[in-house]
């Protein structure tokens, strides 16, 4: 018998634009496909969305995350903090810690800030 390969869910995802601007609270995001065999493939990510405001302040730590929309991709933070940046798709862009977050080489659009338990659209 052949191996078992894998497939990729499509040679260019594609995001739909409902998806940028899902309001607060909690939501199940699902991708469904078919690998190179013929087996559907499905993936299922929860996400909760933070409201945000231009300055983000985050009560729960202190801190505040500026500039959120950021139009160079470098969004600062007021204390060195532990974090984990993620694109739509849930991809790991970035973990690092310290107080400047620099998604200058990445695309503009939107992405998700972990901070511990809280987690925060950046807007680049």
């Amino acid at each position: 018998a052949a191996p078992y390969q894998w497939g990729t869910l499509h040679p260019t995802p594609t995001i739909d634009p409902a998806l940028m601007n899902l309001p607060s609270g909690k939501h199940e995001l699902k991708a469904v496909g078919t690998d190179i065999n013929g087996f559907e493939i499905t993936e299922t990510m929860n996400i909760d969305v933070a409201p945000l405001t231009s300055t983000d302040e985050l009560d729960f730590y202190n801190l505040s995350v500026f500039p959120n929309p950021s139009e160079d991709g470098i969004f600062n933070m007021n204390e060195i903090q532990e974090y984990e940046v993620f694109d739509i798709q849930g991809h790991l862009i970035t973990k690092a810690i310290g107080q400047v977050i620099d998604l200058s080489s990445n695309s503009k659009g939107v992405y998700v800030l972990h901070l511990g338990n809280h987690t925060l659209k950046l807007l680049r």
